[in-house]
């Protein structure tokens, strides 16, 4: 039976890091990972191996979970053929028309390779959700590739930032974060609306009707409520995030006030 050594946790891909290493390729058997489903960097040398053996190291880990596979080493194009073949034995608890994706990288370096595997290694729809785990499958006895392998999975932040340096600043930090959309409608925002709805309700006929006869002060206080209301609006649906959850809660509350002071005061 493997054993599983976790390492570490990556941040953006939100998932747990753990290590499997056997010797060969028949130690290899089946694994529990905390979550349903794991995506998995395979760092195997097979130049010369048989089918048989290719096929059983898929079998055996697509019947573990996996449900991205990304290859390293030599002849690592067909250890992704094979596991392309064997697509008929998805991970467990899958529907029969969800894909194991597959990638291999025969002219790339390991650091390369481990880059891919923490932010490119993308499942299918049906196993976005489930994937929880991410696990790098050493066979063989590469000191050197386990060293590199460990660092890696223990901190990945600063293996981006050593291959960034290495790479001449290439890198950056990592994908590029998603702009900023709109704020979603909480209940607190739904519940606000509703209050203006209100307002609306028992103060906008008086204040179409009456327009005509409303002092200079009147007038000016109704079209300044007119103004937050549309400010207030703009915040909900419109404007990007505010720097923090606390800003933007006080300033959409100062708003609803000044709102409620000009209609109602």
């Amino acid at each position: 039976m493997v054993t599983l050594e976790r390492l570490g946790f990556h941040e953006i891909s939100e998932r747990e890091l753990y290590l499997v290493h056997v010797e060969s390729a028949e130690q290899l058997s089946t694994f529990q990972t905390p979550s349903r489903h794991f995506a998995c960097l395979l760092l195997w040398d097979a130049e010369g191996e048989p089918v048989a053996q290719l096929s059983h190291v898929a079998a055996t880990v697509l019947d573990s979970g996996c449900s991205y596979l990304s290859a390293w080493g030599s002849d690592c194009e067909r250890v992704h053929d094979v596991f392309d073949e064997d697509h008929g034995m998805n991970p467990r608890d899958t529907p029969d028309d969800s894909v194991v994706m597959t990638s291999w990288h025969d002219d790339e370096s390991l650091s390369d390779a481990l880059f891919f595997f923490f932010y490119c290694a993308h499942p299918d729809d049906h196993f976005e959700a489930t994937t929880g785990t991410g696990v790098v499958i050493v066979i063989g006895d590469g000191e050197s590739t386990l060293t590199q392998v460990r660092s890696a999975l223990q901190d990945s932040t600063a293996f981006l930032r050593n291959l960034d340096e290495e790479q001449g600043g290439e890198m950056a930090s990592g994908p590029e974060k998603p702009s900023p959309t709109k704020r979603p409608l909480t209940w607190t925002a739904q519940l606000l609306v509703v209050a203006l709805t209100v307002v609306f309700l028992f103060f906008g006929y008086d204040l179409f009707n009456g327009w005509p006869t409303y002092s200079t002060w009147e007038k000016s206080r109704q079209s300044l409520g007119l103004l937050a209301i549309g400010v207030v609006v703009w915040d909900l649906f419109v404007s990007p995030p505010a720097p923090s959850r606390y800003r933007s809660i006080c300033t959409v509350c100062l708003r609803a006030a000044v709102v409620l002071l000009l209609l109602v005061g």
